[in-house]
């Protein structure tokens, strides 16, 4: 939801991106609600990386906001390892 390319893809389908991570963002703490106590959950954002080969690009900005205040989640993996992520 933060690439570009992918999100005019997602428009290009009659979606709005920005509504939709609004909306996955409501569907995970409604799943998270139920866990027991002692389950750590943690997220992995994860660009791609076959064999070197990426899927999306850039920041993530236009997600971070709902995703980070999702307070059931104990933990994030985010990618910072380069210039592209």
């Amino acid at each position: 939801m933060f690439d570009d390319r992918f999100r005019g893809l997602i428009a290009s389908n009659g979606y709005d991106p920005d509504e939709l991570i609004q909306e996955f963002g409501d569907i995970t703490e409604a799943v998270l609600e139920g866990k027991p106590a002692d389950l750590a959950v943690t997220f992995h954002f994860c660009k791609g990386n076959f064999q070197s080969h990426w899927l999306y690009n850039g920041s993530y900005d236009k997600l971070a906001k709902r995703l980070l205040s999702i307070e059931e989640f104990a933990g994030f993996f985010l990618e910072f390892e380069d210039e592209r992520s």
